[in-house]
């Protein structure tokens, strides 16, 4: 039962919003060749689709059904069968889903049907995507010159009554069939009896009547025989009919149910792809959260720790390196995403509030310390040898060298609160250094000198050199020499060069004593100067900073690793400003001492100092950063000790001159 195409647009396409534009018939191949329809139509609206459906009758009440409907984009393969043995081959393949076969009943109708496929394949879809085989593309090409059309939405509109494609009219189809192969051989046969002479016709028509009437008698006969047999026949073929109905509905039904089916494995295939990338993306994001934590995240009793705990014994050194493992979490660097996260800032927080509060409390420990180390009452200096002894400090440097690296620790997280407590040291140990100098100097000053009176040293002559009243030293005349003095250490070598052999009147005794004393003053000082910069160095890394990276001090710190530079070497501008303030007594009594040398000693005493003071300090004048705060201060008073000699010197070539003048005023007497 074929259905006409206005049939089949208002029942089928017309509640679908679609246009037919062709169709043809086919039957499926296999066993029970069943007949259906194959269309092709097109959606009314924008953008253009189309689909391919297969519609087969139902009965004569309900009409036409879709059976099934594809759209075009899931069309796989056509398959045209169009091999050599079978080149007007009806059958052809479309696979869409699976395969499906089908056989048209003329040639004619499989050439226009695939020619309009192939048409709208080539104009409206991905060519690429479907596999075009066993077709004479040529032959499609040229068809297509005569059925091509650039507009699908407008077939059908000018001559509504016509079909498309391949389908020729109803009537047309009922009136010419073509001939059986035994109708053939019989008008052949018939036609090779007959003579062709235009005086048979009229024998012909009366013979071929006379059969032809023998034939429908017989015929009749042989129906009226065979009726009960055809009613038989009929029922059966009617209950096949229903029997493959019913099977076809059981197929359908089936296929609808294999198509839930694929439907449903499909959704669980793209589920379980959608868990795998969930639980990878999972996976990274524990690594990278357990590595966020382990960079940020502190102990439970660490805040307990650091705030609570004293500082002392051994709780120190685990105040101490939780401390330097809470400025690696604090110090620790994220990219710009991780760094903007919430977490990460409350953390960061956190622990920044950790080691504010820690920096104060460390920074009021470390002065308590400061305090309560030094001794409240004034040291005694001790004596050896009748000579005075500087207190040594190695107890109190020992006792606070335990916060060395909590010290360190301070000048990374808060260099300001490191000067606090640099000022804090200063302000509790130079009272200390300050009565401990003066006592010192008291008690040097007493035993170092025996009073001279200068002006009681008379020159005597002994032949061409004059020597000083009670004097071994014989002094050379110096008659280029010039009063005028000026040039610093230039002066001091030239000066030293000439009367390095001078000596006083007084004894080789007291001589010893006083080079003695000064030997003292010399090695006490360089000793408490060098173990107090060692422990500033140590204790405040003054030099820990030049040419080191602040991780690396961080990292040798952790470690428990002296980060402070060779003591000596090179001298920090801020360790000295901390010794200038520390020992600011210190060049005021080196200079009250050569004052008191300058009243109540001799000439050669203040000689002997900046013949001392010089050989220590030249070495060192060209690199002033290489000297220590001891050498600095010599370094200071020279400058005095200088204008002191002038003094004694411009003294000694008055007298010279006095004796000459003498001496030429005797001679001329004689003379006279």
């Amino acid at each position: 039962m074929y259905a006409p195409k206005s049939t089949l647009q208002k029942e089928i396409f017309d509640p679908l919003q679609q246009k037919l534009i062709f169709l043809i018939n086919v039957t499926k191949i296999g066993r029970k060749r069943k007949m259906e329809q194959l269309c092709m139509s097109m959606n009314s609206t924008l953008p253009q689709h189309f689909y391919i459906h297969r519609v087969v009758a139902q009965s004569e009440k309900d009409g036409f059904k879709s059976k099934r409907q594809w759209p075009i984009n899931q069309l796989r393969v056509v398959d045209g069968k169009e091999r050599i043995n079978a080149i007007n081959s009806l059958e052809f393949e479309l696979q869409f889903e699976r395969a499906y076969k089908w056989s048209a009943t003329k040639p004619g109708d499989k050439s226009y049907f695939l020619s309009a496929l192939y048409n709208v394949i080539c104009q409206f879809s991905d060519r690429s995507k479907i596999d075009v085989r066993n077709l004479d593309v040529t032959k499609l090409k040229k068809e297509l010159s005569a059925t091509q059309f650039s507009d699908p939405s407008r077939v059908g509109k000018e001559d509504p009554d016509m079909f498309t494609l391949g389908v020729l009219p109803e009537d047309a189809q009922e009136e010419y069939q073509d001939l059986s192969v035994k109708e053939e051989q019989d008008l052949n046969r018939l036609f090779n009896q007959t003579a062709w002479a235009v005086s048979d016709a009229e024998a012909f028509t009366g013979q071929l009547a006379g059969e032809l009437e023998s034939l429908d008698q017989q015929n009749i006969e042989t129906i009226m025989k065979s009726e009960l047999k055809i009613t038989q026949l009929m029922d059966v073929l009617d209950n096949a009919v229903q029997e493959l109905e019913r099977m076809s509905d059981h197929l359908g039904e089936c296929e609808t149910l294999l198509q839930a089916a694929r439907e449903s494995i499909e959704v669980v295939q793209l589920r379980d792809s959608n868990l795998d990338v969930e639980e990878r993306n999972s996976k990274l994001l524990y690594k990278d959260i357990q590595v966020l934590i382990n960079k940020l995240d502190l102990d439970g009793n660490t805040q307990d720790i650091l705030l609570q705990q004293p500082l002392t014994g051994g709780c120190l050194d685990i105040c101490t390196d939780r401390a330097f493992l809470l400025l690696t979490a604090l110090n620790q660097e994220f990219d710009s995403g991780t760094a903007m996260m919430r977490s990460v800032i409350d953390q960061k927080q956190y622990i920044n509030t950790i080691k504010e509060s820690f920096v104060a409390r460390l920074h009021r420990h470390l002065a308590s310390e400061f305090k309560d180390t030094m001794p409240r009452e004034n040291i005694e200096i001790g004596m050896f040898s009748d000579f005075p002894t500087l207190p040594s400090h190695e107890r109190i440097h020992k006792k606070l060298t335990l916060y060395s690296r909590l010290s360190l620790w301070l000048k990374i997280a808060d260099p300001d609160r490191l000067q606090e407590s640099i000022k804090d040291y200063n302000n509790s140990a130079t009272p200390l250094y300050n009565d401990e100098f003066r006592n010192f100097f008291h008690e040097i000053k007493k035993s170092a000198f025996k009073v001279t009176d200068r002006s009681k040293l008379p020159l005597k002559r002994t032949g061409s050199k004059m020597v000083m009243s009670g004097s071994t030293l014989e002094i050379p005349d110096l008659p280029g020499l010039k009063p005028a003095f000026s040039g610093g250490l230039a002066r001091s070598e030239s000066i030293c060069s000439n009367i390095s052999s001078f000596s006083d009147g007084s004894s080789s005794e007291e001589s010893d004593r006083f080079e003695h004393v000064f030997s003292i003053i010399v090695n006490q000082f360089q000793l408490v100067c060098q173990h107090e910069q060692t422990f500033l160095n140590n204790f405040f890394h003054f030099n820990s900073e030049e040419n080191r990276d602040p991780a690396l001090l961080q990292e040798e710190a952790m470690r428990g690793a002296d980060t402070s530079l060779e003591v000596g070497r090179t001298m920090n501008q801020d360790l000295k400003l901390c010794l200038t303030k520390l020992f600011d007594t210190l060049k005021s009594e080196l200079e009250g001492f050569i004052h008191r040398v300058n009243d109540v000693g001799t000439p050669f005493q203040i000689l002997y100092i900046l013949q001392y003071i010089y050989a220590k300090v030249k070495p060192k004048v060209i690199d002033p950063s290489s000297m220590n705060y001891f050498e600095i201060c010599l370094n200071l008073c020279l400058p005095s000790l200088q204008n002191y000699f002038d003094k004694y010197f411009l003294t000694f070539r008055r007298q010279l001159e006095d004796i000459k003048n003498q001496k030429r005023t005797k001679d001329s007497t004689i003379l006279s």
